[in-house]
């Protein structure tokens, strides 16, 4: 059989290389035949597999975004071995280098080989309706890789084609502006070409028209939030402990003028909110998506690419570090035979986090945070303040007045979140968690969000979407605010919902309240330092980009 031959990128330059002739290698690739490939739906997947793969093979593997993604926010805690790095805002520390290459590399590799891709099926001559829905995947993966970066990075370099199509790997860095057009054009493309989930030839764990909607949600409001000024936001915070260096039991509420982001000045607010809100309002009326009856639900293995799960990155259960993904170890810990957390458990929630929900009633604390666990041949219980409970035997949590709490222990200041339990073998410490990259409920309150922001204060299509939300968790319901206290409560209703679900730095850098919020805690429970400075905002590109690449330009401020 013949050998096929793709030209694609190393992680130099734009991705790792030392210069622009070894940026180049030849892939082959020999159980496909050139016919098939240059002229078919097996020919297009082939390349598609490829593109969708760089999520395991490079931004997650070795869970990377696990540190990119999470460990950089408010809420989040854990030992310093994790996050004396990037979550201490170390960004550049030798140890960690490996995930600052990966994130912009494989992010850019994404791109490339979705370039590849959209050159590939401009060519291909078969169903036309099944040609456009590949070339959708391609706009759309392209699309949400510069989406990432850009947000990461600020400005960033274009590539409008392949290298082997002729492009120029020394690109500049283009302004936001540009950035923006370029991933809304994909995005409106890649709204028109893909297929709905209800279409016969739609390929579940992949993402559907809706999807590309959703993306654009999530691109609308990053603009709106981001470019907005003036505007007051509460939110609950502060110092860890109090003067006595006890644990402090409540935050601080805390009122401050949101900043608009460098480089968002020269966008208009209101458009952009009344565009995250149109776009938002088509989704949830497309039928493709919607919420689960209950919280938990989301978290089965049964419900993996359902309901409210849009797109989730699709990894599997063999231990093979380019697949399988280490998440549940991370945030929950894995098992031993005997049903003890044999290791992980590593990172959660802060306690002040867990005093934003309403105890024994949500269920996104009582169901959605370890209360119980074995360790260390004890039982153990969370949070603190549930001494009572615990001598009560309250069975809400399970407890049975034989568990203990470690006061003076790094592990015990922290919530760990049950969602991450939805592996097949909780046995392993590399497993199939699906992380959720795109999740319904996130657009339903960037909905509620913009409503808001839209028409001046909350109406009842901003209650309706916010308090469906807090139903399903049987949270109360909520009414009566003003339109600072309404966006205030989205943005903490997020915090609630989509906890370690890589949105929380997202939240603060675009409302402006990022130093705020960090630097209110300054050092956490956890004596994790939470200062930051303004070059923290964004992070840092990695040394051998900007030394290879002679028209990248300086690095971002303060790095």
């Amino acid at each position: 059989m013949k050998k096929l031959v793709f030209i694609s990128f190393l992680l130099g330059g734009i991705f790792g290389a030392t210069s622009c002739e070894d940026a180049l290698q030849e892939e082959v690739f020999d159980f496909l035949s050139p016919s098939a490939l240059e002229n078919s739906p097996e020919g297009a997947n082939f390349i598609l597999q490829g593109v969708y793969s760089t999520l395991n093979s490079e931004v997650f593997q070795y869970d990377v975004m696990n540190r990119f993604g999470n460990m950089d926010e408010d809420h989040v805690t854990g030992p310093t071995w994790i996050l004396g790095g990037i979550g201490s805002g170390n960004f550049t520390i030798p140890g960690e280098a490996y995930i600052r290459e990966r994130t912009w590399g494989g992010y850019y590799k994404m791109v490339h080989r979705a370039n590849v891709g959209i050159e590939a099926v401009e060519k291909m001559t078969f169903d036309e309706e099944r040609r456009k829905d590949f070339m959708g995947h391609f706009q759309f993966l392209k699309a949400y890789a510069y989406f990432k970066l850009v947000t990461l990075y600020g400005k960033i370099p274009l590539m409008d084609k392949s290298l082997g199509a002729g492009a120029d790997s020394q690109q500049p860095r283009q302004d936001l502006q540009k950035v923006y057009t370029e991933i809304i054009d994909l995005l409106k493309k890649a709204e028109g070409n893909l297929y709905k989930r209800n279409n016969p030839n739609f390929v579940t764990g992949r993402i559907s028209k809706g999807g590309a909607s959703a993306l654009l949600v999530k691109v609308y409001s990053t603009i709106a939030a981001s470019s907005l000024a003036n505007a007051q936001v509460t939110f609950h915070g502060g110092p860890a402990r109090n003067p006595d260096a006890s644990l402090k039991a409540t935050p601080n509420e805390i009122t401050v003028t949101k900043k608009v982001v460098a480089g968002y000045e020269v966008f208009n607010s209101a458009e952009y909110f009344k565009l995250a809100r149109d776009k938002a309002k088509e989704v949830m009326q497309g039928g493709e998506f919607v919420l689960f009856p209950t919280f938990m639900e989301n978290w089965t293995v049964a419900n993996r690419n359902k309901g409210e799960h849009i797109w989730m990155l699709q990894a599997l259960t063999n231990g093979n570090n380019g697949t399988a993904s280490g998440t549940n170890n991370w945030y929950l810990g894995y098992m031993n035979a005997a049903g003890e957390i044999a290791n992980g458990r590593w990172v959660g929630c802060r306690d002040h986090w867990y005093e934003l929900f309403e105890d024994d009633k949500d269920e996104r604390v009582v169901k959605g945070v370890m209360h119980r666990w074995n360790q260390w041949g004890s039982i153990n219980y969370y949070p603190p303040k549930h001494a009572a409970k615990v001598a009560a035997k309250d069975p809400l949590y399970g407890y049975t007045g034989a568990e203990t709490y470690y006061a003076d222990r790094v592990d015990f200041y922290k919530a760990h979140l049950t969602k991450f339990g939805a592996v097949s073998d909780n046995k392993t410490d590399r497993d199939d968690f699906h992380f959720p990259l795109l999740r319904y409920a996130d657009i339903v309150l960037l909905y509620a969000e913009a409503e808001n922001e839209v028409n001046g204060g909350p109406n009842a299509e901003a209650y309706a979407a916010l308090n469906s939300i807090r139903k399903r968790s049987k949270a109360s319901e909520v009414s009566g605010l003003n339109q600072q206290r309404f966006r205030s409560f989205v943005i903490e209703e997020r915090a609630r919902e989509l906890a370690l679900e890589q949105n929380r730095r997202w939240d603060l850098i675009r409302w402006g309240i990022y130093l705020d919020a960090m630097n209110a805690i300054g050092v956490d429970e956890n004596n994790i330092t939470k200062r930051r400075e303004e070059k923290n905002l964004l992070m840092p590109v990695p040394e051998q980009e900007i030394i290879t690449n002679k028209n990248f330009g300086p690095q971002n401020p303060g790095w």
